[in-house]
């Protein structure tokens, strides 16, 4: 699958390639497969690869971090229970996080992107991410 993809972002010139996004499961129960498909998509596709894991524990779960270019975090964390959340509240709310993907930074050398990080507009954005409700959504 990934490799007919491989080959057509080579031939369509992209400039890089993920080569899947939040497989929690499928990652962490065969982590060397995963490691010889990226070996694999390496021949196909010569430009950098990334891996998207999500936040839940899905960052330190993935034990191939050494292949890809680049680190994947959807970086949609809790950051505060409070609903009136200020800026400082949601600084502090990112600097646990910020040094988990830090610290799994320095294990792997340069510095890596984040793939995505955000709050929805509700009202439990700070909190709840990913949860999203009907009747929060107003």
């Amino acid at each position: 699958f990934i490799l007919h993809y491989a080959r057509l972002a080579q031939s369509q010139g992209a400039h890089m390639l993920s080569v899947g996004v939040e497989l929690h499961r499928a990652v962490s129960e065969r982590p060397d497969f995963w490691r010889s498909l990226i070996d694999d998509v390496r021949q196909a596709f010569d430009g950098p690869l990334t891996y998207g894991a999500n936040w839940d524990g899905e960052m330190a779960a993935v034990r191939f971090w050494d292949r890809p270019d680049y680190l994947g975090v959807h970086a949609y964390f809790p950051l505060t229970n409070r609903q009136d959340a200020s800026v400082a509240d949601l600084e502090r709310g990112w600097r646990t996080h910020l040094r988990t993907i830090e610290s799994l930074c320095a294990t792997l050398g340069p510095a890596h992107p984040v793939h995505g990080g955000g709050l929805p507009q509700h009202r439990r954005g700070c909190r709840t991410a990913l949860e999203f409700h009907g009747a929060v959504c107003r």
